[in-house]
């Protein structure tokens, strides 16, 4: 796993809700969690700003899981949606179910929401997106023609509970 993060909280935006240098966990105190609750020896961490580090990058993701909080941070992210393969998806932590209409994918645009820049994204690589509501502010997001769906956890929850009887 790649992890991206300025471990410095934040950057400056134009929010009128975040201020810079908020969420920041240092990279030792982000690497003393994972030590403590998962497996250090397979996390490789970039530190810095999406802006400056995601391009030095050449990485090929497997999947994208994003919790970027800002507009801007998105756009920094959404430079290497490219990258990740048709088949496979981006998760956001800053969705609501709201967002997921019949009709397609629809959210605010502004400083504070992610979704303006998903949606350049997907559409300017040609990916005709489509995604699910999964849980707390969990979406995923996926191409509808060519991308392999996600399962709405209360299926999941479902498949766990009919295996358990």
């Amino acid at each position: 796993m790649h992890v991206f993060d300025s471990f410095a909280g934040l950057p400056p935006s134009e929010s009128d809700y975040y201020q810079a240098g908020e969420f920041m966990g240092s990279l030792p105190e982000v690497q003393r969690n994972v030590s403590a609750f998962g497996k250090i020896e397979a996390v490789t961490f970039h530190p810095g700003f999406f802006a400056d580090t995601l391009p030095k990058s050449d990485l090929q993701p497997m999947c994208i899981w994003m919790d970027v909080d800002l507009e801007s941070s998105s756009r920094d992210v959404m430079t290497i949606l490219g990258r990740l393969p048709v088949e496979s998806c981006l998760f956001s932590h800053e969705c609501c179910p709201e967002y997921f209409l019949p009709t397609g994918i629809a959210a605010a645009r502004g400083p504070d929401s992610v979704m303006g820049p998903v949606l350049d994204a997907f559409r300017n690589n040609e990916r005709d997106i489509t995604g699910t509501f999964i849980s707390g502010n969990t979406g995923a997001f996926w191409d509808r023609n060519r991308g392999i769906p996600v399962m709405p956890v209360n299926e999941l929850i479902r498949i766990k509970d009919l295996v358990q009887s």
